[in-house]
């Protein structure tokens, strides 16, 4: 408190600063890359959906009935593992 004028000081990039510059070339050339390929790249794969044929909203029960499946019964707002669920079928 109460200086006044300048202090001396010296600098000097070390391998860091080398080092973050090349990273910042290496990142705008994958962004750049990516915004030109970007429509080349597929969707949603449906590798692992289910065939939609007829039927496909329901699954079979264990005795052969049609019931309603986890996933629909979630859709609905129902939590098919709640074992107190008026809605499971």
């Amino acid at each position: 408190m109460g200086r006044t004028g300048s202090v001396p000081s010296t600098g000097s990039p070390t391998a860091w600063a080398y080092a973050a510059s090349a990273a910042v070339v290496l990142l705008a050339a994958a962004f750049v890359l990516a915004a030109t390929g970007r429509r080349t790249w597929g969707g949603l794969s449906a590798r692992y959906e289910k065939d939609a044929g007829a039927g496909a909203a329901d699954v079979a029960g264990s005795r052969g009935e049609r019931a309603r499946s986890a996933w629909q019964q979630l859709s609905e707002g129902h939590d098919p593992t709640d074992d107190e669920s008026p809605h499971r079928s």
